[in-house]
């Protein structure tokens, strides 16, 4: 009886998002900031799936780096025919929203963190993480 309640609720609970998923989806303006609230998500969500090399550093200048996630290999290489670029999603700072940019791979250094983390340092302006010491535990 439990587990016939917990289906139910589990399948009453999904419909009622997908619905209301469908009817953001319909007004103009909020569908905009709903699809971008589904691809921050889905982005986190794919890159928890990933190895840390999707988590880059996109060099501007010599001392001018950015945080970006290659979210692309194949699309570059449709758009401009070149084996060279990657699609690089680069977030905006305290915004959902951010760019694509496709770049050079010798613009880009893999760096050794973990998605999450990177997205966090990214959208909250470069704060880090607290991390937990033994004293603090």
């Amino acid at each position: 009886m439990l587990f016939t309640g917990l289906a139910v609720n589990a399948y009453v609970v999904s419909s009622v998002i997908k619905w209301s998923g469908q009817i953001l989806e319909r007004i103009p303006i909020i569908k905009t900031i709903y699809g971008a609230i589904q691809d921050a998500v889905n982005l986190v969500n794919i890159g928890k799936r990933q190895k840390m090399q999707s988590v880059v550093s996109v060099k501007i200048t010599d001392s001018i780096h950015l945080i970006g996630f290659v979210t692309s290999h194949e699309g570059a290489k449709t758009l401009f025919k070149n084996n060279e670029k990657l699609g690089v999603y680069v977030p905006l700072s305290y915004q959902i929203g951010g760019y694509t940019l496709y770049i050079d791979r010798d613009q880009l250094t893999p760096l050794d963190i973990d998605v999450e983390t990177a997205m966090r340092i990214a959208l909250t302006g470069g704060s880090m993480p607290e991390t937990k010491t033994p004293a603090t535990e």
